[in-house]
């Protein structure tokens, strides 16, 4: 399926190891994904430590029902600072969980946000598993000063659903923003001038 890379295939060409992301295989680009209110923990998951719950923050005004089914927003860029994240989506008891649907939403680097191109949607693997090929994206201004670099992500569905935001860190305008919580911000793994890897752990009760 055009522009959905496995998580295999992402860390791979990343030069990392990792297990593969469960897309939505089964729908077409531009179809909607099936919803999982069955969503399961891995058959050999057990109870761990408590997590502390991801906190929501606001949608933003650029969110679109049925975006493509697609994890890798890099290929249609024009510019821009590659990244990659991964990570995992858990409950509060820890324990990750499969089949939750992520949904992710960002400006283009130039704080712009075009229909279809840097947005779309997936399910976590078996191991609780997300990937996003993306770009940083781009500031915009927000009144008399610029949002800093953020994701929007909505995780799971229908009354439980998580709707919140992701940050970078040492983005000048994060002290200024009224949404940036430093909770919420990406550990960055590897940084280069032309590409940054990172990781964030979605803690989510469904």
């Amino acid at each position: 399926m055009k522009n959905e890379l496995t998580r295999r295939e992402v860390l791979k060409k990343f030069g990392l190891a990792g297990s593969s992301i469960a897309l939505l295989s089964a729908c077409g680009r531009d179809s909607t994904p099936p919803l999982r209110p069955d969503a399961r923990l891995p058959n050999d998951a057990a109870p761990a430590s408590q997590c502390d719950l991801t906190d929501g923050d606001i949608e933003g005004p650029f969110h679109q029902d049925n975006s493509p089914s697609k994890n890798d927003f890099f290929t249609d860029a024009v510019g821009g600072v590659e990244l990659l994240l991964v990570g995992t989506v858990k409950n509060s008891n820890c324990i990750p969980l499969s089949g939750i649907l992520i949904d992710i939403w960002q400006a283009d680097s130039q704080g712009q946000y075009p229909d279809n191109l840097f947005r779309g949607r997936q399910l976590t693997n078996d191991s609780g598993e997300y990937s996003l090929r993306s770009i940083v994206p781009g500031r915009y201004l927000n009144g008399n000063t610029f949002r800093p670099a953020h994701l929007h992500i909505k995780v799971g569905s229908g009354s439980s659903e998580l709707t919140t935001q992701l940050y970078f860190p040492d983005d000048p305008f994060n002290a200024e923003d009224p949404w940036f919580d430093e909770a919420r911000m990406v550990t960055v793994t590897s940084e280069t001038a032309i590409r940054i890897e990172a990781s964030y752990d979605f803690v989510y009760d469904n």
